[in-house]
């Protein structure tokens, strides 16, 4: 090889290096879709087993075709050849793009015409997705093996770098959540784009929204040509002294140094916190919890002084990374404590077309068995189908959602503030869950809805406990309101109450109907046997503890040492409020009034239940009311 042969020469040469490599990932790949097909697998049981092996054949392409970067030897070698050393990178990393690239396409084709797929985006996300990652992975992997010397440093911080981003990101959030009350679910989509933007790697396991989907797969091809790049000239400029010695690249080292330092921060600041939470320190979560990050920082900066130099001499001089460590920690608790704006973005009354609440604690609504499913007459017959979602419209209850909102921010700014990370450490004392549908200002788009959890964990003192009593004389307006007990789905489908049983204690759980727990139902009677006035009585019996906020639990049904009763709901109903989502429309609309069919769906699937409620002695004059009934 000299340059006579020009590019194409050395392209070729760099190919005949690679091609043992090459040919057994093809051969990984092909073996994977063979078997999966073989083996009659789900179309996306080997998609991250095929992740896992382009990821590893664009770790493993550099000690291949860069091998002059981990050995002095090879080093001598390649510089006494007559070749520019840009070509020779290029080369290679032109031959590791093609040969990633070329299995994929024809791999995911074949899996999916042998499933039968009927929609071809569940191929195209995967090609896509694999495409993008090979990329992204292959530019990282050649410029980390230009700026390392050892095999063994090469793989320690290209690990370093994909699991300190990582640990930065998911730890700076979960700071974040825990710390600004009702940090809503848009701070976890921004956390998951900042992982992928410099950590790119298992992408397909991951379900973000279309903007921020569409925003890494730009970014993707960008980073990869943005490393490749790097590599490049950091490849060309090389002396062969590198090979073999870590340390020598004062770049890597700085970027390295200060991402470990900020990660080790991070990490104990997220990691105290939810130790604070966990055991309930009170006072004590929020000096444990900024202690510890700033004893971890400390910590890290020793322990890579000694890793990087063996010596402690030279600690001053190496203080940049702990100095922007530092910077970007202050960063992170000045933003978290401001809160950002997340708080206190709460939709006005007039924005607000319907709001669905969730009483989690102190009482808990959860044995609603929700959604129950519907058929809509009127509907298109292949779109007929349809849930049942509680909620309400009124002005005077959107209102006071909106008061109980602001009167848990006013509560949390009394609690602590600016907030600190720990803040949260004491016993739990309110958690509701709102969720608020914006109206559509655009005639032809979905509405949107938006989530918070009003959840407070903070101290009850005399500055907090006038606002917290607030809080509790207004959850409990709402709960006893008719508009919120009619949209509770047990009192909003009443008419379609068909059948009473029971089921022995601990038995049935509130999964309710699968054919295994059918079978616990014990003595199921139609409502034709049971008096004539049964659901005008029972009508009466569940208001009454629905307005006091009293409902069957989770726990309750664990701890209940006595026959829990079921109530069986199907066929069709006059709603008394709530609300259900129109199959044609893709809108939610106002129950009230509107005839509809709860769906009987096949016994044993696990994803439709049947529609029922169970009754335990935590819902007093319900279970007193059956208890009647059944003797």
């Amino acid at each position: 090889m000299d340059k006579r042969g020009g590019f194409i020469a050395v392209f070729l040469w760099q190919l005949r290096r690679g091609l043992p490599a090459a040919l057994l990932y093809w051969a990984l790949m092909v073996g994977l879709t063979v078997w999966n097909y073989i083996l009659g697998h789900g179309y996306g049981e080997d998609r991250y087993i095929m992740e896992a092996v382009i990821t590893g054949f664009a770790f493993l392409a550099p000690f291949i075709y860069l091998g002059d970067c981990f050995s002095r030897r090879q080093a001598d070698f390649i510089h006494a050849l007559p070749v520019p050393r840009g070509q020779m990178y290029l080369a290679a990393v032109l031959n590791v793009f093609w040969q990633i690239l070329l299995p994929i396409i024809p791999c995911r084709l074949f899996t999916g015409y042998a499933q039968r797929l009927a929609h071809l985006m569940y191929i195209e996300y995967n090609i896509r997705d694999f495409t993008l990652i090979a990329v992204a992975l292959v530019g990282f992997a050649f410029m980390m093996a230009a700026l390392t010397g050892t095999w063994h440093g090469y793989i320690l911080a290209s690990m370093a770098h994909l699991v300190c981003w990582r640990i930065i990101t998911s730890g700076g959030y979960y700071t974040m959540f825990t710390t600004i009350p009702v940090a809503n679910v848009k701070l976890h989509e921004l956390s998951s784009f900042l992982m992928f933007f410099g950590s790119p790697f298992v992408i397909t396991s991951q379900n973000l929204s279309p903007p921020f989907m569409i925003a890494i797969y730009i970014w993707l091809p960008i980073f990869g040509a943005l490393c490749a790049a790097a590599g490049y000239h950091l490849y060309k400029r090389r002396q062969s002294e590198w090979a073999g010695n870590f340390g020598r690249c004062k770049i890597l080292e700085r970027v390295l140094r200060t991402e470990m330092t900020l990660a080790a921060g991070v990490g104990a600041l997220s990691v105290m916190t939810a130790t604070a939470v966990g055991f309930e320190l009170g006072g004590l979560g929020i000096p444990l919890t900024l202690g510890s990050m700033v004893l971890a920082v400390f910590g890290a900066h020793l322990i890579l002084e000694l890793v990087w130099h063996r010596k402690l001499k030279a600690l001053g001089r190496s203080s940049m990374s702990i100095i922007i460590s530092g910077a970007l920690l202050a960063v992170l608790l000045v933003l978290t404590g401001t809160g950002m704006g997340v708080e206190t973005d709460i939709p006005e009354t007039s924005e607000i077309e319907l709001v669905d609440l969730q009483f989690l604690y102190p009482i808990n609504n959860i044995d609603m068995n929700g959604p129950w499913y519907l058929e809509v007459p009127g509907a298109s017959p292949e779109n007929k189908s349809s849930y049942l979602r509680d909620g309400f419209t009124s002005p005077e209850m959107l209102e006071k959602v909106r008061k109980l909102h602001e009167k848990y921010l006013e509560l949390e700014r009394a609690a602590q503030y600016p907030y600190l990370p720990g803040r949260g450490a004491y016993r739990l004392q309110e958690y509701i869950y709102i969720s608020y549908c914006i109206n559509d200002n655009d005639g032809d788009a979905l509405p949107e809805y938006e989530s918070v959890s009003v959840l407070y964990r903070g101290p009850v003192n005399s500055k907090t406990e006038p606002i917290l009593e607030e809080v509790r004389n207004l959850r409990r307006e709402i709960i006893s309101s008719d508009e919120f007990v009619n949209s509770l789905e047990p009192m909003c489908a009443i008419d379609a109450v068909s059948s009473l049983g029971w089921v022995e204690p601990k038995a049935g759980y509130y999964r309710v109907m699968d054919s295994e727990d059918k079978a616990e139902v014990k003595d199921p009677r139609p409502v034709e046997e049971l008096p004539k006035d049964f659901r005008e009585r029972l009508e009466e019996a569940m208001r009454e503890d629905f307005k006091n906020g009293r409902f069957t639990t989770q726990d309750g049904m664990l701890d209940a040492d006595y026959p829990i009763y079921q109530l069986g709901y199907s066929g069709e109903f006059t709603a008394r409020g709530g609300f259900f989502l129109d199959p044609d429309s893709g809108e939610f609309v106002p129950a009230a009034g509107k005839r509809l069919t709860l769906a009987e769906y096949e016994r044993g699937s696990h994803m439709q239940q049947h529609n029922a409620l169970h009754v335990t002695k935590e819902m007093p004059a319900t279970y007193g009311y059956l208890n009647e009934v059944y003797k």
